[in-house]
């Protein structure tokens, strides 16, 4: 297993928070600082089941699942590779795990509250393409996947961001 290291810095004001409805005892009260900021911070260990090079966190969302991508080194030289982290079952994905018909460069850069990914996919000559990854309880592997073409104009797309609606920027 190799680890990734996440920084979380997150916590409620106080009474905004922290447990609520979900019979968890809320967390202990993050320390006082200056003008009132409150600060909490851990490491969560990401456990990444191939061997990687270098790793890049790019989003999380409020249920805790969070996206990015690790490059792996290859005979051919390096690829990079999407990954989906939810810190509350402890599962990392690669974007084969979830797609095996990803093989080429992959790269998450944002999620949204419906757990929908967003970034892109390279084909053989390194040319990039929007791509929308989403939960489908009908695909054998969970998810399934979209390309999201940029204007007609465009060499390459790109999708950088999805809000919760599923409206798309990149």
């Amino acid at each position: 297993f190799s680890v990734l290291a996440l920084s979380s810095f997150a916590a409620p004001p106080p009474g905004k928070g922290g447990g609520e409805g979900g019979g968890e005892e809320p967390p202990p009260p993050p320390p006082e600082l200056p003008d009132g900021l409150h600060v909490r911070y851990r490491v969560q260990f990401i456990p990444l089941t191939e061997d990687y090079v270098s790793a890049n966190m790019q989003d999380v969302n409020d249920s805790h699942e969070a996206v990015g991508w690790f490059t792996q080194s290859t005979s051919e030289g390096s690829v990079n590779k999407g990954f989906y982290y939810n810190a509350a079952t402890n599962e990392a994905l690669s974007a084969t795990d979830m797609l095996p018909s990803l093989t080429g460069s992959t790269q998450f850069v944002g999620i949204n509250n419906l757990g929908w990914i967003v970034g892109s996919l390279a084909d053989s000559s390194g040319l990039r393409t929007g791509i929308l990854i989403y939960p489908d309880s009908q695909s054998t592997s969970g998810w399934s996947y979209e390309v999201v073409p940029g204007p007609a104009d465009t060499f390459e797309s790109y999708a950088r961001h999805i809000n919760d609606y599923g409206d798309i920027v990149g």
